[in-house]
């Protein structure tokens, strides 16, 4: 009877076949269950008040830096980006290479392999 505590009188009527306490039966199952709904709802309810008053503004100013972080990153990579794929500069610790081989191997005086 799903946690509904019956009565002497909600028995017998059930035993007699009464309609009316089986009608009342459902409906207190149905505002149980609209109880439980509503719990729900207002949990929910809370939850969005907190993610719009504290986790919204975080998740937004962070995004917000993020943002900036690659508007830099666009800059200095339209200001340095390499219009002609051929050409090769690399600096490593003040020597600057012009071959990628040379710059890559560890034979050139620029790099030292651990």
């Amino acid at each position: 009877m799903d946690e509904a505590a019956l009565s002497y009188a909600e028995v017998k009527a059930l035993a007699t076949g009464n309609p009316a306490v089986k009608e009342k039966m459902a409906l207190d199952v149905d505002v149980a269950k609209l109880k439980l709904l509503k719990a729900n709802h207002m949990n929910n309810q809370y939850r969005l008040e907190d993610d719009i008053a504290r986790n919204f503004p975080q998740q937004i100013a962070k995004l917000m830096e993020i943002i900036d972080s690659y508007k830099a990153d666009i800059a200095h990579f339209s200001e340095h980006k390499i219009t002609d794929p051929e050409q090769f500069s690399m600096e490593i610790s003040g020597k600057v290479f012009t071959e990628k081989k040379e710059a890559g191997s560890g034979t050139s005086g620029g790099l030292q392999r651990h």
